[in-house]
């Protein structure tokens, strides 16, 4: 168990982070990664109790002198600092830099409205209530926004943000080997040379791909996102890049599964 009184993941002692490693029996080159698995889940997770309790309670005292009952492995001591640090100014002024993130999502759909308050295409709308979706969750606890990946960037960056995105082909999306079925997804037919996915370039070996629903959703990501998107999960509704070579279109799934154990070049010559 990391420690709740931590106020960032970069102050978790290095020999914490390597008793988690030890835990876990996967190839040593997955470590950064799985360990920024870790992390999300960790801040989420504070999230959540301070959304849950803190803000619940904060002006009742006594309710919050022993950590939930829900989770009893949080020790005593452990809480009292959580609790200090979230009750903080200093806390106060960083909730108050999420506050403004939030204010630009409610600008985003304010400058997309018309005289009568009304949004000016279906679109809009939709956009507009995933925004809403996406708040509402961050305020509850169960997403984590912020920074780069505020309310409104992570509704912008999701396969909805224009018909034109969702416009492609389904296909199934594999890891290793393409037996290895990981995600139902959406390929996007066309890819701008000078395309980018979450700010990092898209390279000519791979295409962009809607992430529709996980059949694997703790498995690794091929692409991972800034250390912070890492696995199946973490992208679901959103959109990455993929290596062409295990991107299997439906209607050609019979003839690329003939082509398992064949080089990157044989896949790409079907693109």
């Amino acid at each position: 168990m990391v420690q709740i009184s931590y106020e960032d993941w970069s102050k978790v002692p290095s020999e914490t982070k390597e008793k988690i490693w030890e835990c876990i029996k996967v190839d040593d080159e997955l470590q950064g990664k799985f360990l920024s698995s870790v992390a999300n889940k960790w801040r989420t997770f504070k999230n959540r109790l301070t959304t849950k309790y803190i803000k619940r309670y904060k002006d009742k005292p006594e309710a919050l002198k022993c950590p939930p009952k829900l989770y009893d492995f949080i020790e005593q001591e452990d809480w009292e600092v959580f609790i200090c640090y979230r009750t903080s100014s200093a806390f106060e002024q960083q909730a108050a830099g999420n506050n403004e993130e939030i204010s630009r999502s409610t600008l985003w759909k304010a400058a997309r409205k018309n005289k009568k308050s009304i949004y000016t295409s279906e679109v809009i709308r939709e956009k507009a209530d995933e925004i809403d979706e996406i708040t509402k969750k961050s305020e509850e606890g169960v997403i984590a926004t912020g920074g780069r990946n505020d309310v409104l960037t992570t509704a912008l960056e999701t396969p909805k943000s224009s018909g034109r995105m969702m416009q492609g082909k389904s296909c199934m999306l594999a890891m290793g080997s393409i037996n290895n079925i990981v995600v139902k997804g959406t390929m996007l037919e066309k890819n701008d040379p000078n395309s980018t996915v979450h700010g990092v370039p898209l390279v000519v070996t791979d295409v962009r791909v809607a992430v529709n629903i996980a059949i694997k959703g703790d498995a690794f990501l091929p692409r991972p996102v800034k250390d912070e998107l890492v696995i199946v999960n973490h992208v679901i509704g959103s959109y990455v890049a993929w290596p062409k070579q295990f991107v299997i279109l439906n209607d050609f799934e019979a003839s690329l599964r003939s082509l398992e154990g064949s080089s990157p070049e044989t896949y790409l010559q079907i693109w």
